[in-house]
């Protein structure tokens, strides 16, 4: 799964960062630095349990513990460095590209996609993952790593508390595999609600001179409060939902040690067992059964990353204008031709067989009823839309418009939209100039 996400965020970043996954494996090596400094606390009650602790012995294992503290000290210092300087850039560059995708989007895609929806993804869904990224990566590879070494550890010692040790932990998995679809699907729900109040909140600021003017604020509100109560829901239900799953998830983690407990008292009573030995497992238990305890939250985590992603990759998956396979990069004249020119909204046809000229150094003013078209055939001249091959043609000094570089179109073409925030109406100018 790390692989997978590292792998995404990678691609949607459009470049690969060495830091990403070096940090990731000094967080590893940083885990077996912490796990190590067991083995001599280990090692010590042992031998104060055997009666055989010396000065020497305390000596060589508070040094090694010292050791293996600087050790990590270092291990983690680079890893965070490395995880977060990944994260940010990564998911920066992810922004900018997704930034710049929209600038080639049709305006289509605007039309059934609100702001708000769009904000979301660009910060809440990339800083979920710049936190995932640079804050649990580290944790995930300590709670990972940290228990199965100790379990390895221990099973030297005795094999049959070993194996007792680790024998709830195929049992946790399985229940925590059960809770991550529920936990993802809620999450889902929950982001999709907040795109929506995000969006609610962004048509209510922009709009709300219009809407007192009309009086219709109060209706906009309802709205809007309606929608925050969804999103509320939609949380609690995300927190909610989850728990009993999660709950008896961290009961399978504590039931471990109750069986240490009973098979080591057995072992104990059957003569076969020191009982220094359980009581040196006792105490480890404690410590593995903390790490995997945080192991199910850090997981899910990574599943919410991993939504994350998905969201700005269907964003980027998103059809752009297409480009032109061999582009005209100068534009001879600025004379505009509308050549039977047709285009419809879905089924809704707004425009039909219209042929026109506007000639170079010219103004001209296209006047007609509300709908008849008038903003769409400027958009289509903009290129805001795509003209559908066999619909007509637009040209600029002769050169359709389709042939024409997005980006060397618009450096010549200037547009003044219809200004929505107050009650007086400025109807749409298109410039054209070089």
């Amino acid at each position: 799964m790390i692989g997978e996400i590292f792998n995404l965020g990678e691609r949607l970043a459009g470049q690969k960062d060495a830091r990403l996954r070096r940090g990731f494996l000094l967080a590893f090596f940083e885990a077996v630095t912490v796990a190590i400094p067991h083995a001599f606390v280990l090692l010590v009650v042992q031998a104060a349990l055997e009666r055989r602790l010396t000065p020497r012995l305390i000596g060589l294992a508070t040094a090694g513990i010292m050791i293996f503290a600087l050790l990590r000290m270092l291990l983690s210092q680079a890893a965070m460095s490395d995880l977060f300087i990944a994260a940010h850039n990564l998911m920066g560059r992810t922004r900018i590209r997704a930034a710049d995708h929209l600038r080639h989007l049709p305006m289509g895609f605007f039309t059934k996609t609100r702001d708000g929806e769009l904000a979301g993804v660009l910060t809440t869904d990339l800083a979920l993952v710049e936190d995932v990224w640079s804050h649990l990566i580290g944790v995930f590879a300590a709670v990972f790593i940290l228990p199965v070494l100790v379990g390895l550890g221990l099973c030297l010692i005795d094999i049959r508390l070993g194996l007792a040790v680790m024998a709830t932990l195929p049992i946790a998995l399985a229940v925590l595999a059960f809770t991550t679809p529920l936990f993802t699907r809620q999450l889902g729900t929950a982001l999709e609600a907040a795109a929506d109040t995000n969006a609610r909140i962004v048509e209510y600021v922009r709009g709300i001179a219009v809407l007192r003017a009309f009086g219709r604020h109060g209706e906009a509100f309802q709205r809007l409060e309606q929608s925050m109560e969804r999103l509320r829901d939609a949380l609690i239900r995300a927190d909610v939902l989850p728990s009993p799953l999660l709950s008896i998830f961290g009961f399978v983690i504590e039931a471990s040690f109750a069986v240490v407990a009973y098979v080591g008292s057995a072992l104990v009573l059957g003569g076969s067992l020191p009982p220094a030995t359980l009581l040196l497992f006792l105490v480890a238990t404690v410590a593995v059964t903390r790490q995997v305890g945080e192991l199910g939250a850090a997981l899910l985590m990574l599943r919410a990353a991993q939504h994350a992603l998905g969201r700005v990759d269907r964003l980027l998956s998103e059809e752009t204008l297409c480009e032109p396979s061999s582009p005209v990069t100068e534009i001879p004249g600025f004379e505009i031709e509308l050549d039977d020119v047709s285009f419809a909204y879905e089924d809704d046809r707004v425009l039909s067989g219209v042929s026109a000229t506007f000639p170079e150094r010219s103004l001209t003013a296209i006047v007609g009823a509300s709908g008849s078209g008038k903003s769409t055939l400027l958009h289509l001249v903009a290129r805001l839309w795509d003209l559908p091959r066999g619909q007509g043609a637009i040209r600029i000094g002769g050169v359709d418009i389709r042939d024409i570089p997005f980006e060397e179109l618009h450096r010549h073409l200037t547009m003044v939209f219809q200004e929505v925030k107050s009650p007086d109406v400025c109807k749409s100018v298109l410039s054209v100039s070089a």
